[in-house]
């Protein structure tokens, strides 16, 4: 009944779809691309002909190398463009090792992120990008800066949350000046800004930044919390606001076991219509497996199931490679 009434929205008024596939903080793991790929194909093809994009809300590596080769391949392939999670940032210059050796530039877009002195990833990682007349707005975390400190990777920093706003907002007036009214913001922040230790429950970021005038859409990460819900720009306009993760009944493993089917519909403005928008949680494993990561001989364990076994005391996880031995 709704595709029927939609038909016949569009012959009165000029409706455009876009359909979204969407996911976050996969740290580096690929245990679940087979499926994913198999999953966003079938998506894709369920909307021929129509505008389909595939985009990441950031945390694709981790800080160790061992599954680079694969998951950077992984991005190249399938993936229209990511925000600059903070995992993606402490691999430093191994960041833009893989962007050179892999062919990810203008992948990565870090809206907020700014450098002290000369950086290699200067030009790697994007202010924003344009995809399909649609404006992509990247957001590291913004309480990146005492992490990057505790790591000795002090060149690069993000803007605290108030300069974030601000620049999100320049841009977005931007991208408006350009003719482009669409915008999406992918947004590496978390809803109340992540882990623990660094948590402003004060402050819903999401919230804030949906106020922006222009913002559309924002994909979430960072805090592993699955949403699903509307907010409202300072001009009245809705803003739809997703992300996957922990939800009631439903563990997050970030190793891309589930992700998001999102369809959205806008008028002739630019405007979002919610009565015709969807956004669904898929089950990753729910589909076949493709054979893409066959390709790769060299890929022979899952090394993000250890590195994550074996993180840091921060993330309140066991640093020791014997515990994931003795657990598998």
């Amino acid at each position: 009944m709704t595709d029927i009434w939609l038909n016949l929205r569009h012959k009165y008024e000029p409706l455009e779809r876009v359909n979204i596939v969407h996911f976050n903080d996969i740290h580096e793991n690929t245990n679940n691309l087979d499926s994913f790929i198999t999953g966003r194909d079938e998506f894709y093809k369920a909307h021929p002909g129509e505008t389909n994009l595939t985009l990441a809300a950031g945390d694709i590596f981790n800080r160790f190398p061992q599954n680079e080769r694969i998951v950077s391949n992984f991005v190249k392939d399938y993936v229209d463009a990511t925000s600059t999670g903070n995992r993606d940032l402490e691999k430093g210059k191994r960041l833009n090792k893989s962007i050179n050796k892999y062919g990810l530039k203008d992948k990565f877009v870090g809206t907020n992120v700014y450098y002290e002195g000369e950086n290699p990833l200067s030009d790697k990682i994007v202010k924003s990008k344009v995809i399909n007349n649609i404006g992509i707005i990247g957001l590291a975390p913004v309480d990146f800066k005492p992490r990057l400190e505790r790591k000795d990777n002090t060149n690069i920093k993000t803007e605290n949350l108030e300069n974030t706003i601000d620049t999100v907002k320049k841009q977005a007036e931007e991208f408006e000046k350009q003719g482009i009214n669409k915008i999406i913001l992918l947004a590496h922040t978390g809803e109340y800004s992540g882990h623990g230790r660094y948590d402003r429950h004060d402050i819903d970021y999401y919230k804030e930044f949906s106020k922006i005038p222009g913002i559309d859409v924002i994909i979430g990460g960072h805090d592993h919390r699955q949403t699903n819900r509307w907010e409202k720009t300072d001009r009245g306009e809705p803003v739809k606001i997703v992300s996957t993760g922990f939800a009631p009944g439903k563990n997050f493993e970030a190793n891309l076991d589930s992700f998001g089917e999102m369809t959205l519909i806008f008028d002739k403005r630019g405007v979002l219509k919610p009565e015709f928008c969807t956004n669904k949680f898929v089950d990753t494993n729910s589909f076949e497996k493709s054979n893409y990561t066959q390709q790769f001989p060299h890929h022979i364990i899952n090394w993000g199931k250890l590195t994550d076994k074996a993180v840091s005391k921060f993330y309140g996880c066991v640093n020791s490679v014997k515990h994931f031995f003795s657990d598998s």
